[in-house]
C-alpha cells in the first residue's frame, strides 16, 4: 500500500509486518496505528492491515480502507480515527476500496465468508457506503446489489459509482440500480 494525503503534504505506506509509516518530504517515521476495536476484542494482537488510502478533499486528509474498518486522518497521517458507519450496515471488518472527489466518500466492504458461524453470518453485509457530506453522514447504497463481493471503487466523470466485484465483474450504480 502506497497513498499520498491531500495537499501532497505526507506519503503513508504500509510495511507488512511492521505498520503505518509517513513520509514528510525529509525523512520515514511510523505514525499512530488505527485500532481495530472489534478486531482487538477477538484477538489483542489483532490489527487494522490497510487495503487502500485515497487523498482527503481538505489538505492533510486521507481515508484508508482496511481490515477493521474505515479510518481517517486529518493531520496528514499522525493520528487516525475510525469513521463510525450506518448502524444498518452490520459490523463489516473488511473495507478494500475507498474512493474521494470532493465532499464525496465512497468505500465498500465484501461479505467474506467463514469469518463467523453460520447462525452469525448475517451480522457481516457486503456493502457499498456513501457520504455526500465529507463522511459526516453515511447511505448504503448496496440496495439489490447483483455482487456479494464488492473489492473495488470508484467514481466515473459524470459521479456515477463504479463498482468492482470479485464475484460478477464491473457495476454502475444508475439511480437506485445495478448495471453491469
Amino acid at each position: 500500500l502506497l497513498g499520498q494525503v491531500a495537499g501532497g503534504g505526507a506519503v503513508l505506506a504500509w510495511v507488512d509486518g511492521r505498520g503505518l509509516f509517513r513520509h514528510d518530504g525529509s525523512d520515514w517515521s511510523m505514525t499512530e496505528q488505527p485500532r481495530a476495536v472489534l478486531l482487538e476484542a477477538m484477538n489483542e494482537r489483532a490489527q487494522a492491515v490497510p487495503f487502500a488510502v485515497s487523498p482527503g478533499s481538505a489538505d492533510g486528509e486521507a481515508w484508508l480502507a482496511a481490515v477493521g474498518g474505515l479510518y481517517r486522518t486529518r493531520d496528514a497521517g499522525l493520528t487516525w480515527d475510525q469513521v463510525a458507519i450506518p448502524p444498518t450496515a452490520g459490523f463489516n471488518l473488511l473495507f478494500t476500496d475507498v474512493v474521494v472527489a470532493e465532499d464525496v466518500v465512497v468505500a465498500v466492504a465484501p461479505r467474506p465468508a467463514g469469518i463467523l458461524p453460520a447462525e452469525q453470518s448475517d451480522l457481516l453485509t457486503a456493502s457499498v457506503f456513501y457520504s455526500d457530506d465529507a463522511g459526516g453522514t453515511w447511505e448504503d447504497l448496496t440496495g439489490d446489489a447483483p455482487f456479494r463481493y464488492p473489492g473495488g471503487v470508484t467514481l466515473d466523470d459524470e459521479g456515477r459509482v463504479l463498482v468492482a466485484a470479485m464475484d460478477g465483474g464491473l457495476y454502475r450504480l444508475d439511480g437506485d440500480s445495478w448495471t453491469l
